[in-house]
């Protein structure tokens, strides 16, 4: 389609100029858009970046979690070593059970009275804060094996260790010799609950 356009040229004469948008550039057509090839490959390059994203985001989550639970076993042992000079006994805040998603929760645990005493309200909130970012083994029932409060035998006088599973597959211990161990063998690794 040709546009028109009358100009003077330096002579005074007006002349038609042709105006045309070009239709091909050295041989080669231009088109307006992105052919439906090329749209798809930007999708599927932006969906590989995405997933590669995705994947160190979750890596680096768990990983945090770990740490969590870690610093947070760290002020277990400060907490209950406190309780010990206070109370000469570890029984106010080691009730033997494992924290579940319903039964036996740190928070029921607390207003039943096995987190009692000066340091009951601190260790709630300690296994709270362990018990959330622990990972679930998948025994069943879901969550009911993410975190355990225990000695052996039963010494809560003076013995104790609290044992969570880690996001990396392993459990980890803290126990009353003051050992801490990451594991996949919790029973008897130092701090766990057959060796606190």
């Amino acid at each position: 389609m040709k546009f028109f356009k009358n100009i003077k040229n330096n002579k005074g004469r007006q002349t038609s100029l042709s105006l045309r948008a070009p239709q091909s550039l050295n041989g080669l057509s231009m088109s307006k858009g992105f052919t439906l090839i090329e749209l798809l490959v930007v999708v599927a390059i932006i969906g590989i970046l995405s997933s590669v994203v995705l994947a160190s985001l979750n890596s680096a989550r768990a990983k945090a979690k770990d740490a969590a639970i870690k610093a947070a076993m760290t002020q277990v042992a400060s907490v209950m070593a406190l309780n010990y000079n206070e109370y000469g006994s570890y029984c106010q805040i080691q009730p033997a059970v494992w924290v579940t998603a319903s039964g036996y929760t740190c928070d029921s645990a607390f207003s039943s009275g096995l987190f009692s005493g000066t340091y009951g309200e601190k260790a709630r909130d300690l296994c709270k804060n362990i018990y959330n970012n622990a990972a679930d083994p998948g025994w069943s029932p879901a969550g009911g094996y993410k975190m355990l409060i225990y000695n052996e035998p039963y010494d809560c006088a003076n013995k104790y260790s609290w044992t969570a599973f880690l996001n990396n597959g392993n459990g980890y211990c803290s126990g009353s010799s003051g050992a801490k161990s990451e594991s996949g063998n919790l029973g008897s690794s130092p701090g766990c609950y057959q060796n606190p």
